[in-house]
């Protein structure tokens, strides 16, 4: 019996940009290629799907039927309603359905400029009329404790809207955009003006957590307990406290409104049930989707807890594994479409790090012989967006002068079982060099703590892109060696965390610009 023969699309997306999608066989339905380009090319709209059809000089028209469109054939998605199907807080099912999560989550990440609240009728009234004076007469205005306090309670509650744990760096942008749009409230003796604003912000912060943790808020709370004069014994008060290191968003949310450990337990049962059926073609992945972000503050709060292993976390979660899903996930940490932002951003700089690549390759070296040697087989492939993504991802972790030989390994058929803490393994034909970057493998597998958890795929910066999101997913710690080239993926082409850069991945930076 015959393998189904694969069935492969050139899609065109609705921002400009162009995808090749493999599938494992000809969908059956219109319905079911909509549901599968969506889960693969992560789109956050509904959209329909143009195909060329050949009876009218391959001008585009609306697929009605799915063999209309041929093996290889090149579609458009044409994007018709404007909705986050993806949204934490509210989506739209491949049926129409709407279905509420209704998990508090943030929205955003630290802005750049940060907005100063409205604060109550009477401080607005104040800070108005005390504005004017200063411009007018240039006198400051003298608060009372009970004035201050409603600042800095306006102020602490916007700071929380953002994150629980604000960096003494970010503080001192709240308090500068305070005194920014209140010159009144500038201080005397200050070397800048807002000095003691950043102090009193930071006291705030620290009280505000206080009766956040009284109240049972999540991400606090999980830092309750610590050594006391009642409690001698506990972990150190500022030692290994839990709290976003990668810039995470949604780092450790509240449960659904009206739901329960147990009840979302009943649902995580459900979902493994379904995805051990034998037959995985009857897996309702509508259910597991729904249930997915219906348990997501029950997930965040057993990885971000206990840190399990991802053979245990396999073992309770299989359905985060699935390559969709791992990129719902990091959206719902992050608010950020993993696989759009980062190719987006990848495509563009691609001119530039190549560039950068040939300049290295003049040069003498080892990281000159390796990044010749990409180049070399880059110029002999057949140019496409795919081979020209491999070729900037393989030479970014030699532009950032790190050995990529323990991540990314190649070898044929047949070769021992591999285990890796973190590996990308491309399985080449018998007739290929093992030495040589694989444009085209013949199945991509990635590893993380020894375990395979993704295998079949030929698109190698899917594997990659897939890996990072699982790395942000678990907590897991970016593989020792390859730092520098997580963090620019991370901070430079997805902008997550991208304030503080070290010197390597800066210094990369600034060449791009």
């Amino acid at each position: 019996m015959t393998e189904p023969e694969t069935f492969r699309l050139r899609v065109i997306l609705p921002e400009g940009g162009i995808e090749r999608v493999t599938l494992q066989c000809r969908p059956d339905s219109v319905a079911q290629l909509t549901c599968l380009l969506r889960q693969k090319l992560e789109i956050p709209f509904n959209f329909l799907i143009q195909f060329e059809d050949p009876e009218f000089n391959n001008q585009l028209v609306n697929l009605n039927m799915i063999e209309e469109i041929p093996n290889m054939g090149t579609v458009k998605l044409v994007k018709i309603i404007e909705h986050d199907i993806s949204s934490t807080s509210s989506w739209t099912s491949d049926s129409g359905e709407s279905s509420s999560c209704q998990t508090p989550q943030r929205s955003s990440a630290w802005p750049k400029v940060f907005p100063v609240p409205t604060f109550s009728h009477d401080i607005e009234f104040l800070l108005r009329e005390a504005n004017d004076a200063k411009q007018q007469h240039g006198r400051r205005l003298t608060l009372t404790k009970e004035q201050k306090s409603k600042i800095l309670d306006g102020m602490g509650c916007a700071m929380y809207q953002y994150k629980a744990y604000p960096s003494g760096r970010e503080i001192f942008q709240a308090a500068e955009a305070l005194v920014r749009k209140h010159p009144c409230l500038e201080e005397t003796g200050s070397k800048n003006g807002w000095e003691g604003w950043k102090d009193s912000l930071t006291n705030k912060m620290n009280n505000y957590r206080r009766k956040l943790c009284k109240s049972g808020c999540p991400e606090v709370k999980v830092n309750s307990g610590r050594r006391s004069r009642a409690n001698p014994d506990a972990a150190s008060p500022h030692a290994s406290i839990k709290r976003p290191r990668r810039a995470e968003v949604n780092y450790l949310p509240q449960l659904p409104q009206g739901e329960t450990l147990d009840t979302l337990e009943v649902l995580r049962v459900n979902m493994l049930m379904e995805m051990e059926k034998r037959d995985k073609d009857s897996i309702d992945f509508s259910v597991i989707d729904t249930n997915m972000n219906k348990t997501f503050a029950a997930r965040r709060l057993e990885i971000v807890n206990s840190s399990p292993s991802v053979e245990h976390v396999q073992e309770r979660w299989p359905a985060l594994f699935l390559e969709h899903q791992v990129r719902a996930e990091y959206q719902r940490i992050t608010n950020q479409q993993l696989r759009v932002e980062l190719y987006a951003a990848l495509d563009q700089h691609t001119d530039r790090l190549l560039a950068i690549a040939r300049e290295m390759q003049g040069k003498s070296g080892r990281c000159a012989q390796k990044i010749s040697s990409i180049l070399k087989a880059y110029s002999q492939q057949t140019q496409d967006i795919n081979v020209d993504r491999i070729a900037v991802l393989r030479c970014l972790p030699v532009l950032l002068q790190e050995d990529d030989s323990e991540l990314f390994y190649t070898c044929k058929e047949g070769d021992p079982t591999i285990k890796r803490s973190a590996a990308i393994v491309s399985i080449i034909a018998d007739s290929e060099d093992v030495n040589m970057v694989p444009y085209h493998p013949r199945e991509v597998k990635v590893f993380l703590q020894d375990q395979v958890v993704l295998q079949g795929t030929e698109c190698w910066p899917d594997a990659l892109l897939y890996l990072y999101g699982l790395l942000y997913v678990l907590q897991a710690e970016y593989p020792k060696g390859m730092t520098y080239t997580f963090e620019f993926i991370q901070k430079v082409l997805l902008n997550v965390g991208g304030d503080k850069l070290k010197p390597k991945t800066l210094s990369l930076k600034n060449k791009l610009q």
